[in-house]
């Protein structure tokens, strides 16, 4: 990814083959989304931003909105004109995303089995159980299947991989991937090119 760009206007370098290639390629990998995120805390910020805006503004562009009218009614702040970068504000839109995440994350624990800690995902059928060091995580496939399984954390770095682009015969599975406690973590099955994803607090 580029940090800066020559060009006046960023966008440019959107205006190429190779740019709408890697915008295809995550658009059908969707946990690449949490690496651009990644990228763009360490300083990345030219590349980032126009990729996150063009994987997720669809979606969330009033998030978008309501934090640039934040930072316009903070301009003046105690006597301070501020005015913040498109950087700052992609980050503080990359953070309300997370947040909206981690809210989703609580309404689906308290939806699961609160005597075994396991909990069920919205689009795949495969149950995570937490323990203290770590978390367990069972799926059933019906035929031979491309499977990859990585446990993410919120920045998007790979915590623990179990799997990484194997066939696996159809049938139950069970995997066990450690991780620090009292962290809210992604776990993310893919199964023939299709993401599944489940939020997990490691208790």
């Amino acid at each position: 990814m580029t940090r800066t760009t020559i060009h006046s206007n960023p966008k440019i370098i959107a205006d190429c083959e190779e740019y709408r290639e890697l915008l295809d390629y995550c658009k059908a990998n969707d946990e690449l989304l949490y690496a651009i995120y990644e990228r763009l805390g360490k300083g990345d910020c030219v590349a980032a931003i126009i990729l996150i805006g063009d994987l997720t503004f669809k979606e969330h562009i009033s998030i978008m909105h309501k934090v640039r009218e934040k930072a316009i009614k903070n301009m003046d702040k105690d006597g301070i004109k501020t005015i913040r970068s498109p950087y700052s504000n992609c980050m503080a839109y990359v953070k309300e995303l997370l947040a909206i995440e981690n809210s989703g994350a609580k309404r689906e624990r308290r939806s699961g089995n609160t005597e075994t800690g396991i909990t069920y995902s919205n689009s795949a059928d495969f149950c995570v159980l937490s323990s203290s060091n770590g978390v367990n995580v069972e799926f059933e496939l019906t035929k031979q299947t491309n499977v990859s399984l990585n446990l993410i954390d919120l920045s998007g770095n790979v915590v623990c991989s179990a799997v990484n682009a194997k066939m696996l015969e159809g049938g139950k599975h069970s995997y066990f991937m450690r991780a620090d406690p009292k962290r809210p973590y992604l776990v993310h099955l893919m199964l023939d090119g299709r993401v599944n994803v489940k939020k997990i607090m490691v208790m």
